[in-house]
């Protein structure tokens, strides 16, 4: 075959000729080609209309030429219909549904996805004989023997059989084929497709088009972490947008499902900061993304396929809340107050499971809903045990509609646009009666769901200069320029993956794709091409960091041209979100002098907490501790306060871990104690602490019942964290809830450490880490901040000449540790030179940072300095406010 390197005008005119046929690997590249033919033509003759070129994607090609040669008579074509692809699909499901021998495969129907690409890769490689090498390839190997039997006995072949019964009749001289035939944008051509080229070629003059461009620019761009990249490539956007608006670019994402939202909020970041601002409407985004969500994934149409499946009409007791608040079926709005109302009324219902008839039936039961759900109910349930697809499809509109699910509420652009295709996939499903005769409702449902999971939904095309795509959508599309993110190399080449369908050794062999890591640099090797002959610059970015550690960029980057530092390609101008949030209040500075303070020994009362209260309002500060103005606390609660809560869990792990040190014996670190002892012993010194913890308690005004729920729900959260703690490297408790002094710009300042720690990195290298226990998550990142530093951590570090420091979330179903140590050998803590934040990865010139700060606050606060920045909303809720004379709340 003859390969032309780029196309030519000459090759466009060529293209545009009625006698002439191209062919495509898929839709979206001969749409893409036509439009680029057309626009072609009718820019040289100066016309408003031409002909449609005949460029179509092999598989309309191949459908079209079964259906002429049907028409007209040809055998075999004559006896034969070609499937579509969603009938077949019901094929698959009704054997592996049915199939008695797949009890040991958990739900057969799961393995959908892998059989039908397994099923394509045997056609495609030409494989009619193999052994299989595992039970899920035995049962494989016995569903497509029993679907292409069906097939056969109903007179229906799949698209890979038509493709062979083309070739014979192309071979016979039973179909005539065009004089010139152009291949265009195929990257790869299965043994199948390369027999169908072959015979092709016999007839005809066959002609190979590659796009490619070997003097397109190629730069590599390193950035620090996921959050520096989008960032970099959002800047960068925004600059060619302004400077060359009539550019076109594409970002492509190699996991555009998982990156899609940290993408768009980046976009936003740079193209929509205005839309937070007060006032002001929605935007147009000049970028679109094309990666939609399948139909099932839309709450609107999951919760349609929930109700359908309903048995009986009884649900599990945990779903009938959802149930009576659900916000998609009729007289929800009407009735939300009722509703809410009779949801509240049933919290104390612990039935195993409710019928919906009798929920109906409840005296509380609004009036819209009692009706809904009977009529439901009754048309769910009154029906034969089997009925053709068509009868399914109707009975399931039915059962909704009489639900008035849908009816009456607001959909939003994703909803409104995956309406027709929930039509879609009910007409699918009543289109498979001649395929399937009479099912089950099971099945029924079950093919539903899998048309649904099959269905996607994209948001409508703006035709914006900036499109995001994942890696196989860009590929032999045209832009202006191209940017790939993630160029690390455990993305490019991607693993391989087998299907677990197939025996590995037949795949290996047969070259099928992502059976090995060589295929899989292959593909990215003609994947990078691609990119090159789409674009007149290509920019792949990389991240160094992640939070597993360094990361490596690809090997294929090294065929780039140059490197480039992001600062170079980017406007450092553009403000971006964050600043414009910071912005969007009117903030006035006023300094304000109220006299220096008089201290005893040059010690600050009060603590930390000064130092908290300065960085948030220095009026608080002074009110609390210099004034002694005290909040006004009220004579009445429901339960206990967080501040309780925490100050249990404080005692209660005081007492514990003072227990625990006194059972270290011959210099066993605490962690080996804490495994070494049973379970028993272990939650007997837990719920003694707990009894100790609430022992200083004094709530005369709580029932004593919620005392003791209190008391179950800390015990549980205290077992929880010790696994935590368990898990962790050695370590030994060295100091509890230990008081100090530390001087601050020659000011003393009381501090509390809530523990210390010796952690046991290697037998001659232990770390001292200073600790905080917190009853709500905090993360690690406040005590990094330089406007706002969280003060008693990073002084208890610097108190303790600490290796490291960490927050210990003592927190139900979550616990967590949030820490930073000053060596790469600890499993629990993460490097201090790898921290992700606008701070010293030092730790000597991050403890000057926090000293030079701490140290400026305490001095302003004793000279009577502050700083007020007065705004309406911190103002407006101030308990303080009538003391303030800047208050504008």
């Amino acid at each position: 075959m003859q390969q032309i390197n780029a196309i030519t005008n000459q090759d466009l005119v060529t293209l545009a000729q009625a006698k002439n046929l191209t062919i495509t690997p898929n839709n979206r590249t001969a749409i893409n080609l036509s439009k680029r033919v057309v626009s072609f033509v009718l820019d040289e003759t100066n016309s408003t209309a031409c002909l449609t070129p005949n460029i179509y994607p092999l598989s309309k090609w191949v459908a079209n030429l079964f259906a002429d040669l049907r028409s007209k008579n040809v055998a075999p074509f004559s006896s034969l219909s070609l499937i579509a692809e969603n009938d077949l699909v019901s094929y698959w499901i009704k054997v592996m549904h049915f199939d008695p021998l797949s009890e040991s495969l958990v739900n057969p129907s799961e393995w959908l996805s892998d059989v039908m690409s397994a099923d394509k890769a045997l056609s495609r490689w030409q494989v009619t004989e193999y052994t299989p090498d595992s039970s899920l390839s035995q049962s494989f190997k016995r569903w497509r023997g029993k679907v292409y039997s069906e097939l056969k006995s109903k007179g229906f072949v799949t698209q890979s059989n038509a493709i062979e019964l083309i070739i014979d009749a192309i071979k016979t001289k039973k179909v005539r084929i065009p004089q010139n035939v152009f291949l265009y944008a195929f990257d790869e051509l299965p043994p199948l497709y390369k027999s169908l080229f072959d015979a092709i070629q016999e007839q005809s003059t066959l002609t190979e088009l590659k796009p490619v461009k070997e003097s397109s620019r190629w730069l590599t761009v390193a950035t620090d972490n996921q959050e520096c990249q989008l960032d970099t490539v959002a800047r960068w956007a925004s600059k060619v947008i302004d400077n060359e608006p009539t550019k076109t670019i594409c970002i492509v994402s190699p996991d555009l499902k998982e990156n899609r939202k940290a993408i768009v909020k980046s976009l936003n970041n740079i193209f929509e900061p205005q839309s937070i601002l007060p006032q002001n409407g929605t935007f147009t985004a000049p970028y679109d993304v094309s990666l939609g969500v399948t139909l099932s994934d839309i709450p609107l149409f999951s919760r349609a396929l929930y109700y359908l499946s309903i048995q009986n009409g009884v649900v599990p007791a945990e779903h009938v809340l959802n149930i009576v608040k659900d916000p998609f079926t009729t007289g929800n709005k009407s009735e939300l107050r009722q509703r809410r109302k009779f949801a509240n009324s049933l919290r104390d219902n612990r039935g195993i499971k409710t019928s919906l008839n009798s929920l109906a039936m409840k005296s509380g039961c609004p009036s819209k809903l009692s009706s809904s759900l009977n009529v439901f109910v009754t048309t769910l349930s009154q029906h034969p045990e089997v009925m053709l697809p068509s009868r399914w499809g109707q009975l399931f509109h039915n059962a909704l509609s009489a639900l008035g699910w849908a009816k009456g509420i607001y959909l939003n652009e994703v909803e409104l646009g995956a309406v027709d295709k929930w039509k879609d996939v009910l007409d699918s499903l009543s289109c498979l009666d001649m395929h399937t005769g009479e099912i089950t409702k099971e099945l029924a449902l079950k093919i539903l769901k899998q048309y649904s999971n099959n269905t996607l939904v994209t948001p409508a095309q703006k035709n914006s200069p900036i499109s995001v795509m994942g890696t196989l959508e860009a590929a032999g599309l045209d832009f202006s320029y191209i940017w790939v993110l993630d160029c690390n190399n455990s993305v490019f080449p991607a693993p391989a993956s087998l299907n677990s369908c197939l025996p590995t050794k037949l795949q290996i062999e047969k070259k099928m794709p992502h059976s090995s890591g060589e295929r899989e640099y292959e593909f990215t090797q003609q994947l990078f091409s691609r990119y090159r002959g789409s674009c007149n610059e290509l920019y792949t970015s990389y991240i160094m960091n992640d939070a597993n550690g360094p990361k490596k960029k690809a090997s294929i980057l090294d065929l780039a041209h140059a490197a480039v530092e992001p600062e170079k390609i980017i406007d450092l101008d553009i403000i971006n979100y964050k600043q414009i949030t910071f912005k969007q209040f009117s903030v006035n500075e006023l300094r304000d002098t109220i006299g220096k303070m008089s201290l005893k020994a040059n010690t600050v009362p009060g603590g930390v907490a000064v130092l908290d209260l300065m960085e948030q309002c220095p009026m608080q500060a002074i009110t609390n501790h210099r004034l002694k103005v005290s909040n006004h606390t009220p004579n009445y609660t429901m339960g206990l306060t967080g501040a309780e809560r925490g100050e249990i869990m404080h005692n209660a792990l005081e007492c514990f871990w003072g227990d625990v040190c006194k059972l270290r014996l011959k210099e066993k670190n605490d962690n080996d104690t804490l495994l070494s002892l049973e379970q028993a012993e272990l939650n007997n010194l837990l719920e003694e602490a707990v009894e100790v913890g609430f022992f200083w308690l004094d709530r005369v005004d709580i029932d004593s019942a919620l005392i003791e729920q209190e008391r179950s729900m800390m015990l549980s959260t205290l077992k929880q964290w010790i696994e935590v703690e368990k898990a962790r490297q050695p370590f030994n408790v060295i100091a509890l809830e230990k008081s100090d002094f530390i001087e601050l710009g020659g000011y003393k300042l009381k501090t509390r450490k809530d523990r210390v720690d010796e952690v046991i990195v290697s037998q001659n290298n232990h770390k001292k880490l200073a600790l905080d226990n917190k009853s709500r998550e905090e993360s690690i990142g406040g005590a990094f901040s330089k406007s706002t530093p969280k003060s008693q951590l990073p002084l208890a570090a610097i108190s303790e000449n600490a290796d490291g420091m960490a927050y210990l979330n003592v927190i139900a179903h979550t616990p967590s540790i949030s820490g930073v140590i000053d060596t790469e050998l600890s499993n629990d803590f993460q490097a201090l030179s790898k921290h992700r934040y606008n701070a010293p990865k030092d730790w000597g010139q991050l403890k000057k940072m926090w000293l030079d700060k701490f140290s400026n606050k305490i001095a302003q606060y004793v000279e009577g300095e502050a700083l007020y920045t007065p705004s309406t909303q911190a103002c407006m809720y101030c308990v303080k406010k009538s003391l303030c004379k800047y208050s504008v709340g």
